[in-house]
């Protein structure tokens, strides 16, 4: 019981540490889960390389697409999910 404790406790310190709490990550991770979900549903984002990381509603997209196009409609996707506060375009075009 006291290990099960003291491991609680680390997670929970450790996730305080950067003023993140367990429940914020698992919002962000949600968010970043959506974001992903609706790009990859995307038919005109069909062979872009996009990464997704959110944190307390902030969205970075990184990786690449294969025009302007995508590029622009990776961001609007992004931007309509919700809880998405902001949108960190870091996409490169092929």
């Amino acid at each position: 019981m006291k290990r099960f404790l003291s491991a609680t406790m680390f997670v929970m310190l450790a996730a305080c540490a950067g003023n993140i709490t367990p429940a914020r990550q698992l919002d962000d991770a949600a968010v970043a889960t959506a974001v992903r979900d609706a790009i990859r549903s995307d038919a005109s984002l069909r062979g872009a390389n996009v990464t997704v990381d959110a944190r307390q509603g902030v969205v970075t997209l990184t990786g690449m697409v294969r025009n302007a196009g995508q590029r622009d409609r990776a961001v609007a996707d992004a931007r309509a999910v919700a809880n998405v506060r902001n949108v960190n375009n870091l996409l490169t075009v092929e």
